[in-house]
């Protein structure tokens, strides 16, 4: 339901490139179904702990797009009261800049930059070598640099296009300034901050050559075990084991069943080779 969703709650009309009045940019996610989850999970955990402390339980009910609906609470609030304001800002950060996603050097390679206050407007001009920009008095407050924004822009490309996103990364963060390095999904297994959280761990597919990788869990805990991960089921794998321990029906029944076409499981020998694997 995620791809209907985000265009019924308006997400798709501010998800898209400012330039192109008529493109969208999330054809392939599924954001609201990930969203609505994790929050149908924090509701779960809320009626367990209640439910210990006062012994009564809870009825959960979420829809994806009243959640996404009240996500964007505060851009519907604003739009009320100042009309347009209500669009796709693409990449940029609206009440400041420099923020925005940067071409690095390489192929297809990015960084974000996401400078917040002056001082930090000011450090990157150092960084970059501009103390030009860093004495222009007409760029010392944010509403200075959000009237030239494109110039800013310009001269931030200029210099990340011929650095390496994690350098960029490194010596922007070193000096107090948000940013940091686009990442593929290859790379996320060298990612320092995520290897010290366990943010992912690795399992075996039957059927994959290698083993495949999965978030551990979106949040952590210093007082629960992980969360167990298994491969998924391939269909009719577990047939016999449910028919018999949910449906209470014996070896004889359930062969019937099978020889009918009534249930399906899957080939003997491909399972006996799954139990080896």
């Amino acid at each position: 339901y995620g791809p209907l969703v985000r265009a019924a709650s308006g997400l798709t009309g501010l998800w898209r490139y400012p330039e192109l009045d008529d493109s969208y940019s999330d054809s392939i996610t599924i954001f609201p179904d990930h969203f609505v989850a994790r929050l149908a999970g924090t509701a779960v955990l809320s009626a367990l702990i209640q439910r210990r402390r006062t012994g009564v339980g809870a009825r959960i009910c979420v829809s994806q797009a009243e959640a996404i609906l009240n996500t964007l609470a505060t851009q519907f609030t604003r739009e009320s009261l100042q009309s347009g304001t209500l669009k796709p800002l693409g990449n940029i950060g609206e009440f400041n800049t420099p923020s925005n996603v940067y071409p690095c050097a390489g192929d297809d390679l990015w960084c974000v930059i996401d400078v917040q206050t002056d001082e930090q407007w000011r450090a990157l001009c150092l960084a970059m070598g501009r103390e030009d920009l860093a004495a222009d008095e007409t760029l010392a407050s944010a509403e200075g640099r959000i009237a030239q924004r494109e110039e800013i822009d310009h001269a931030v490309t200029a210099w990340t296009s011929t650095r390496n996103p994690a350098a960029v990364m490194e010596t922007l963060q070193g000096k107090g300034i948000p940013a940091v390095a686009m990442q593929r999904l290859t790379e996320f297994d060298d990612n320092p901050h995520f290897q010290a959280r366990g943010f992912f761990r690795h399992f075996v597919q039957p059927g994959f050559p290698e083993t495949l990788q999965t978030e551990n869990g979106p949040v952590s805990f210093s007082d629960l075990p992980e969360p167990v991960i298994k491969p998924a089921p391939f269909q009719g794998q577990h047939t016999r084991e449910l028919a018999a321990r949910l449906l209470g029906l014996s070896e004889e029944q359930i062969n019937a069943l099978l020889e009918n076409g009534v249930l399906e499981s899957m080939d003997e020998e491909y399972l006996e080779l799954l139990g080896n694997g």
